[in-house]
């Protein structure tokens, strides 16, 4: 059994910092205390250094299936795990993208085998019969729905295309956050507007006024929004005046 006592470390909770020990046995936190002996196992003095939980990224592209030139499951799963991060939610913007549930179902498979982290989808809508397997996901009572469900994040809406070429109409991002909003299912999106990108390419103008859309429909069907690598000003105005107003809104500004 191997066994390392981390001594006089300052561990971060969700509401205040603790200073304690961290008995960690085969990999696993086996308890946690003041002036815990050390007996027969290596003692690392960490007094001054913070202690974090297994970290959640909400935004990972793992690029399996079809794009695993760039990456996939097992090796980018081992790079979050070495930077901390226990949890990851993966993207759907993959060949063939997760729009159906048999690709998402493909994808909890492939899932099973990666020991490194704890991976989450999201599903993907670019037509209207997306979100009814979305649903089904969501509503279905099976053991084999069930279990997909516990893997299911919530949907990832491309308001212009992307890798993947995932871009939604504006009537599919309309019948999406109304399913969303009823069924209590987070909504993330990419804001980029179509009609400004086709002039400029992604200028700051086509971020806001995407965010602008998707927190009107927010607002219109009370669905929990997400704001996706945030990255102006005024984009950020639009969120906090958003979350003012009590509309369920965040947003990130992911490292890439």
């Amino acid at each position: 059994m191997a066994s390392l006592l981390f001594a006089g470390g300052t561990i971060v909770r969700s509401t205040r910092e603790e200073r304690a020990d961290v008995l960690v046995e085969d990999g696993t936190i086996k308890k946690i205390g003041s002036r815990l002996p050390s007996g027969h196992c290596p003692l690392l003095e960490i007094k001054g250094q913070l202690l974090f939980p297994g970290l959640i990224d909400c935004h990972v592209h793992f690029r399996e299936p079809g794009l695993t030139h760039k990456g996939n499951m097992r090796s980018e799963s081992e790079a979050a795990q070495a930077g901390g991060v226990t949890t990851v939610c993966e993207m759907p913007n993959t060949i063939p993208p997760t729009v159906t549930v048999a690709a998402f179902a493909d994808k909890v498979s492939r899932a099973r085998a990666i020991k490194a982290c704890d991976i989450r989808f999201f599903m993907g809508a670019t037509e209207g019969h997306h979100l009814l397997a979305l649903r089904d996901i969501w509503r279905e009572s099976s053991a084999e729905f069930h279990k997909l469900k516990e893997r299911c994040c919530g949907l990832k809406l491309y308001f212009d295309h992307s890798t993947g070429s995932q871009g939604a109409t504006r009537e599919v991002l309309e019948e999406a956050f109304h399913l969303c909003g009823a069924l209590n299912i987070p909504v993330v999106c990419h804001c980029e507007d179509p009609e400004i990108d086709r002039n400029t390419r992604r200028p700051p103008e086509s971020e806001i006024t995407a965010i602008a859309l998707a927190l009107g429909l927010a607002r219109r069907h009370e669905a929990h929004v997400h704001i996706a690598h945030l990255s102006t000003r005024k984009g950020m105005d639009l969120v906090r005046q958003a979350k003012k107003e009590g509309v369920p809104v965040t947003c990130e500004a992911a490292p890439h």
